[in-house]
């Protein structure tokens, strides 16, 4: 859902998320779930190519606190700077998307 091609279903999905992670008590759960968490997070937060600053605000908005509440959910402090590198270098050396960089700068500025 985080990939969706609206944002109204994006938030719904950011949703499901926070709803989700209190439920998750083992750390194998948690881990799994950031997992994938982690690889749908800079496609929810890129920019769709008619939304606006102010329609993208309150989504990004809530991807940085549903990001915010993975850490504090476990002991081992799970963050999505790695991944922000990753993402970032694939936009830049390859044939990335450009949103996606955007993305990734997003999240880095807000650490």
């Amino acid at each position: 859902l985080l990939r969706a091609p609206t944002l109204s279903i994006r938030m719904a999905a950011v949703e499901l998320w926070s709803r989700m992670i209190p439920c998750l008590k083992e750390p194998h759960d948690l881990k799994f779930a950031f997992d994938r968490f982690s690889q749908s997070f800079f496609i929810a937060a890129a920019w769709l190519d008619d939304s606006h600053d102010d329609e993208m605000s309150p989504l990004r908005d809530a991807l940085w606190n549903l990001a915010f509440e993975w850490q504090l959910a476990t002991p081992s402090r799970l963050t999505l700077l790695s991944r922000a590198f990753v993402v970032l270098e694939e936009s830049l050396q390859g044939p990335g998307d450009w949103r996606r960089a955007e993305a990734s700068l997003w999240l880095l500025s807000k650490y």
